[in-house]
């Protein structure tokens, strides 16, 4: 009669030794993963300063590539909604700034969905400067008619949230305003742009 043992499948060492280095490899993985989060946060943090530095003095270019490396550690450490939504905002801004609108509005467009999911405070002063540069971004490129749905959506929450902004943050969306009322008035659309216009006052 057979034992059991001789059922069962036989083990080999070398199976063995592959198996313990799988487990090896696996947990060698895990351990990269934990590592490359603060990692990543510093060097995202550090291409994010450099980008603010050099649009700060107004080098567009420069600011386009650090914001660039920003976001793509942001995806590569997943770093978070909120890291992610400031990245792709950086970005979209710097691209309008260099004149490519069509990247700017996908990044901007991006940042927006990732930031109606979010509950953080600081939520609607990004998702107001989204909204802001997105419209700016429609008014380069003539697209009126994409912009005025979004300054609709920005009106309440930078009326709401105004006293928060910076000086430069207001004087930017009351332009946008004045702007917006000045096509709108050209288009025959008187009532739309007072109401553009009482909003520009409001700032």
């Amino acid at each position: 009669m057979a034992k059991i043992e001789d059922h069962a499948p036989a083990v080999s060492r070398p199976e063995t030794r592959k198996r313990h280095r799988w487990v090896l490899f696996v947990g060698f993985v895990c351990a990269l993963v934990a590592c490359a989060n603060p990692i990543n946060w510093k060097t995202y943090e550090r291409y994010r300063d450099q980008g603010r530095e050099a649009a700060s003095r107004g080098d567009w270019g420069t600011a386009e590539k650090a914001y660039y490396r920003a976001a793509m550690n942001v995806q590569m450490g997943y770093l978070g909604p909120d890291a992610e939504t400031e990245s792709l905002y950086n970005l979209g801004r710097a691209k309008r700034m260099v004149g490519k609108f069509e990247e700017s509005e996908d990044f901007l467009k991006r940042a927006l969905a990732i930031d109606e999911k979010r509950s953080a405070p600081d939520a609607y002063f990004l998702t107001t400067a989204t909204l802001a540069e997105l419209a700016a971004t429609y008014f380069q490129t003539n697209k009126y008619q994409e912009g005025i749905p979004v300054l609709l959506r920005l009106e309440p929450i930078a009326l709401k949230y105004k006293q928060g902004y910076t000086e430069q943050g207001r004087r930017f969306i009351k332009q946008l305003y004045e702007n917006y009322a000045s096509v709108l008035a050209k288009l025959d659309k008187g009532q739309e742009a007072e109401r553009f216009r009482k909003v520009a006052d409001s700032f």
